[in-house]
């Protein structure tokens, strides 16, 4: 919330918002897109079900280490033929229809991912606090929109908090 605090109404423009003004260096976009996709899930279920399960499930977290490699491909490709997502892309080559059908697409695969990337650390938060479940639910929903939306792209600089996060729990 704190970043997002920092970074409200900076931005004047609906492109310094989305897209931070595209001033910002292809390793920092790389990095809060992975923060994007990085959640409660990578840190905690799949630790959990590797160590109860099958130790192979911690192979999955090592994939990610190729997302680097695949954000700087897309990110040039995306650069040079000038578009800002793979929706507009999507537009250029194949037409409305195909954009509004992946577009749809997603955005129901999104909806399952979020219920499940909020209920995550709600779980872990009402093992150890007396939060009600629905009152955690409603906390983190709400200040992780209240800081998504007060600072755009900027504000979802979450990088190092993550890395952090995971060196502390390493040691």
């Amino acid at each position: 919330v704190f970043v997002g605090l920092l970074f409200a109404g900076r931005q004047e423009t609906t492109e310094e918002y989305f897209l931070a003004g595209r001033n910002m260096p292809w390793l920092v976009v790389g990095m809060s897109m992975f923060a994007s996709l990085t959640s409660a899930i990578s840190y905690m279920g799949i630790p959990g079900r590797a160590y109860e399960e099958n130790v192979a499930y911690v192979v999955t977290g090592f994939v990610s280490l190729a997302a680097p490699i695949l954000i700087v491909l897309f990110y040039l490709f995306y650069r040079l033929l000038h578009v800002t997502t793979s929706y507009d892309y999507i537009l250029r080559r194949y037409g409305q229809s195909a954009r509004t059908a992946v577009s749809g697409l997603f955005f129901c695969s999104r909806l399952g991912w979020l219920g499940t990337v909020i209920y995550a650390p709600v779980l872990a938060i009402s093992v150890v606090t007396p939060i009600p479940l629905w009152v955690a639910i409603l906390l983190i929903g709400m200040l992780a929109t209240a800081y998504t939306v007060m600072g755009g792209l900027t504000a979802v600089m979450q990088f190092g908090v993550l890395v952090g996060g995971a060196i502390w729990v390493a040691i």
